[in-house]
Formats: C-alpha cells, sequence, structure tokens
C-alpha cells in the first residue's frame, strides 16, 4: 500500500509540475469518414480519347495520344471511401500493356488527363485500347465497423486508325505526246488505291472529275495535261506530264458543179468539131 501511495503521489506531482490537459471526446472535432455501402457500387469510369481519332487516315508514322479518365460522381475524389481508381493503362495492336496510372497520387486530381507520342508506327491499321481498372469499397453487413469488401472493376474503350504515308499511283492511259486531229480528247487513268481526281491543262487550276472523261473542245495548239490523285490520308500523288497538240485541219477546196464540168465537156466539144469541118473546107479549097 505505502508503495502504491507513493507512485499516486509522484503522479499528482508530476502533474502539478508540467500542468495537465483533459480532452472532452464529446466535444472533440471529430469527421468521421461516412459509412460503406451494403452493395458495391458498380459505377464504370468514363474513358475518352481524343487522339488518335477512331477511323482517321494519318500520313506520319508518329501520332500523338490524348486520353482523359475520369471518375464516377458517385466516387470520392480524395482519400476514396466507395471507389478508387487502381490501375490506367493502354495498348498498342494488342501488345504489352504500358502503365499510365498506378497509385495514389491520381486520387486527388480529376479529371485525368494522360498525354504521349505513338512512335516508330508502321503502315496499315492499328489500335490503341485504353484499360481502367478499379474497386468499390463496400460493407455487406451493414454494421459500422463491419468488415470491408471489395469489388473490381474494369473498363476498357478502343479506337482504330490507319498510318498511310504512301502517295497514290496514277498514270494517264489515252493522251500521250502526239498530234491528235480532233478538239475533243478522250481523258483515261489508271490509280491504285481509292482517291480524288483533279487534272490540270496548261498549268491552270486543278479540276475535280468523278472517273475517266473526255476533254472538249480543245483549243488548236499545244497543251500540258497532268493528274492529280489524293488518298484519305492526305497523301497526293502525281501522273508524268505530258504535252500534246491539237492539229488544226486544211479545209479542202470545194469540186466544181458538175453542170460546169458538162458544159465545159460540152463546149470543148463543140469548138473541136467546128475547127474540124473549117480544116476539111480549107483542105477542099486547096484542091
Amino acid at each position: 500500500m505505502k508503495l502504491l501511495a507513493v507512485a499516486f503521489a509522484f503522479t499528482l506531482a508530476v502533474a502539478a509540475i508540467f500542468g495537465s490537459q483533459f480532452v472532452d471526446l464529446t466535444s472533440a472535432n471529430f469527421n468521421p469518414l461516412p459509412p460503406l455501402p451494403e452493395t458495391p457500387d458498380t459505377s464504370l469510369p468514363s474513358i475518352k480519347v481524343q487522339s488518335p481519332e477512331n477511323n482517321r487516315a494519318y500520313n506520319v508514322n508518329a501520332i500523338s495520344y490524348s486520353i482523359t479518365v475520369e471518375k464516377p460522381p458517385s466516387w470520392f475524389n480524395y482519400d476514396p471511401v466507395h471507389g478508387m481508381l487502381s490501375l490506367i493503362s493502354y495498348s498498342l495492336d494488342g501488345m504489352t500493356e504500358i502503365t499510365l496510372a498506378d497509385g495514389d497520387e491520381y486520387y486527388n486530381r480529376e479529371p485525368l488527363n494522360f498525354e504521349g507520342t505513338l512512335d516508330g508506327l508502321s503502315e496499315g491499321n492499328h489500335s490503341l485500347e485504353v484499360y481502367v481498372h478499379g474497386v468499390s469499397f463496400y460493407n455487406p453487413d451493414g454494421r459500422l465497423c463491419g468488415p470491408e469488401a471489395d469489388y473490381y472493376l474494369s473498363a476498357s474503350y478502343k479506337v482504330q486508325f490507319i498510318v498511310d504515308t504512301i502517295p497514290p499511283s496514277i498514270s494517264l492511259l489515252s493522251i500521250e505526246n502526239k498530234t491528235y486531229d480532233s478538239v475533243d480528247v478522250p481523258l483515261n487513268f489508271a490509280v491504285n488505291e481509292p482517291a480524288q481526281i483533279s487534272y490540270s491543262l496548261d498549268d491552270q487550276a486543278n479540276v475535280t472529275i468523278d472517273g475517266n472523261t473526255t476533254l472538249t473542245e480543245l483549243s488548236y495548239g499545244s497543251h500540258t495535261l497532268v493528274l492529280y490523285a489524293s488518298d484519305i490520308a492526305g497523301n497526293t500523288g502525281t501522273s508524268e506530264t505530258v504535252t500534246f497538240t491539237i492539229a488544226q485541219k486544211t479545209e479542202p477546196s470545194e469540186p466544181l458543179p458538175t453542170t460546169l464540168i458538162v458544159a465545159s465537156v460540152a463546149s470543148v466539144a463543140v469548138v473541136g468539131a467546128g475547127l474540124i469541118i473549117y480544116f476539111i473546107k480549107i483542105r477542099k479549097r486547096s484542091h
């Protein structure tokens, strides 16, 4: 008992020297987190890909990507309670996933924006798929201090695009470097891929055509012609330049009327006959 009394007295002495502080738990600034729901929040994050654009053709081998991820409105943006993002990644053409976000540093950011570059893209079709993995927390027992359960969520978004850096090949089939005797000349061509076709005659503004056509009412003299083919990626191919000439026709002389010819022949015949009779008479007189 003496030992207990000494200890108590020592405690009182310390309290007297250093002071004491008592906290009233009923009046403390205590802001507990809201309780977990009894069922998981199955709302999925929103994924948007601004670039590359879906179903677009690009004429470069390096394309910038721009990705935005937004948490569901029901999820807390900080110190997550109902749900949190655990991993954001992307895959190019179904290959290994590249991590964009993985950690607590992304809790306080809303929305999440990611930018970068897809380098060394080959010719042809490509796909970019973005994956977002999250977890929704809930309390299936409904008790204030009940056990916490996790519900894992996954969302993805895919865009497809084309890399085409090769211009179309276009060639003239009908017009050659030669002289034509008609002012209307057929214009036929061949192109190796779907493209918008246009031509320039004598360095004038391009004229768009839907297919093979005819150049009409060409002026006499020399002309130049070149064709252009532009594909959906913006590549433009150019044909060879041809120089051709439209020759002016020489008008033939008009034939003499038939009646005039007949009359002339008849006149010659009459004159000839008269001369013969004249010479016969002269010959008789001389005898």
